[in-house]
């Protein structure tokens, strides 16, 4: 309700503003239906459209619908779920305005759309928006001319001469003059006028387009500003806790080793053992907390992805069940990047064994590289469950899981976009339900050290071959 008042507010004329997934066939966001509510039917104003191609995107007229009588515009939008159409349904008395302000006196004047409907019209402009012109208009708009006079008469049955010009968005505005205005030496200078408002307002629908566009940019990149601004705003609430707790760890876990040098009776080692075996548990996650809010800077140094991942491969198969198949498809001109090398092995641990839960009953993991201009991506994908639209957009929020209690921190994915941040990348995901999910990680692409630049590069990890079932290691 905040948002409808606002965009009520700062835009007056505008009767309505309308989100489309043609593809699905469905209203997905309108400000005369609640936030939030469900997907409705394709208005049918919008599913005469093109999908925003050519001059159909400047739309038309329509009396019926929510808000009408209005002249819809369209452009098309690209967001995280595909392509979409964005929709503004106007108020025709803004074309009316413009238009009688450059209609010539003793003329009638009109606007009308590719259908041959009018738009906007100097006389009974309420009775006639959105209803046909007259067959002489239509008449000339489908002959293919952009501009012209022809002689016919008006709704109200009088004769005239009509000048009319047609715009590359399918628009046309057409004023039309008594024979004796024609006839008179003021007819040149009348014409001259009616083709000069009619370039006006070709300029005008143009800004009115370009504008649409703009808005529907600006508020893709707010809504990924919010989520940025989220993410480290827990991260530095975060990492005040975790650097306090990691001090207190850091004495607990002193005092222990100091503990244990001194004792001589075995139950007292064993209970002094998993004390500190359970301190040091809590390290690595302070670890991972610091890693994620900057509160610990990485130590970073090139990294050969290549060799990481072919030094991992026993690890990642040993953390996997005997149904999850493991493949790698390395890109050869992508394997140098700058990063932090345990933070990183960590990261795609994390990911391989969150492929491993989305996959209960069995599947494949892919590992991957590609390289782009100055970086290079490592992407792990899997073909399990995926993740619907509410857990894709807070996945990588610490402490948010969608495993049982005890099964998960809800730190691992929260550690990857740590340590892609603070690496100078990023982390993207994509998913669909029941089609699985590919994490993308960003990272600087580097030069290969000097020591390195001798040695041959590091074989490929192979595909792999069928494996018996080996011990599943801990999940993060």
């Amino acid at each position: 309700m905040r948002a409808r008042a606002e965009v009520a507010a700062l835009n007056p004329h505008w009767r309505n503003v309308i989100v489309t997934d043609l593809a699905r066939g469905a209203e997905t966001f309108s400000l005369r239906r609640p936030f939030g509510s469900a997907p409705a039917p394709i208005n049918p104003a919008i599913a005469s459209t093109d999908g925003g191609a050519g001059p159909r995107s400047m739309g038309g007229a329509w009396r019926e619908g929510p808000g009408c009588p209005c002249v819809y515009l369209h452009t098309p939008i690209s967001t995280t779920h595909g392509e979409m159409l964005l929709s503004v349904a106007l108020d025709p008395s803004v074309f009316r305005s413009a238009l009688m302000r450059h209609v010539p006196e003793g003329a009638t004047a009109a606007i009308v759309d590719a259908n041959g409907n009018f738009i906007a019209r100097s006389r009974a402009h309420d009775e006639r928006v959105g209803t046909p012109a007259t067959r002489d208009a239509r008449d000339a708009i489908a002959g293919g001319a952009r501009s012209g006079v022809y002689p016919g008469a008006s709704h109200e049955g009088l004769r005239n001469y009509t000048a009319f010009y047609a715009s590359q968005t399918g628009w046309s505005t057409h004023i039309a003059m008594a024979p004796n205005l024609i006839e008179r030496p003021r007819a040149i200078s009348s014409a001259a006028v009616a083709i000069g408002s009619i370039v006006a307002l070709a300029f005008a629908a143009a800004l009115i387009f370009f504008a649409l566009r703009d808005l529907a940019q600006r508020r893709q990149a707010e809504a990924r500003l919010a989520q940025t601004q989220k993410l480290e705003a827990v991260g530095q609430l975060t990492g005040g806790v975790a650097h306090d707790f990691n001090n207190l760890l850091t004495v607990i876990i002193g005092g222990l080793n100091m503990l244990l040098k001194r004792m001589d009776d075995p139950k007292q080692r064993q209970i002094a053992e998993h004390m500190l075996e359970a301190a040091q548990r809590g390290d690595k996650l302070t670890k991972q907390l610091l890693a994620f809010s900057r509160g610990k800077r990485l130590e970073l140094a090139p990294v050969d992805l290549h060799a990481m991942v072919h030094g991992m491969e026993e690890l990642m198969r040993r953390s996997l069940d005997a149904g999850v198949a493991l493949s790698f498809r390395l890109h050869p001109d992508a394997r140098w990047v700058m990063s932090d090398l345990s933070q990183l092995e960590l990261a795609v641990l994390n990911l391989v064994i969150n492929a491993r839960d989305a996959m209960p009953d069995g599947g494949r993991i892919e590992i991957s590289t590609a390289p782009g201009k100055d970086t290079v991506t490592l992407i792990v994908a899997d073909n399990g469950m995926g993740m619907p639209k509410e857990v894709l957009e807070r996945a990588l929020e610490p402490f948010f899981t969608t495993k049982p209690a005890g099964k998960g921190t809800g730190l691992g994915l929260a550690q990857v976009y740590g340590a892609a941040r603070q690496s100078g990348g990023n982390v993207e995901i994509e998913s669909t339900p029941g089609k699985g999910a590919r994490f993308i990680i960003t990272l600087p692409r580097t030069q290969a050290p000097p020591e390195a630049a001798s040695q041959a590069p590091a074989p490929a990890a192979p595909e792999p071959a069928p494996r018996r079932r080996q011990a599943r290691a801990g999940g993060g």
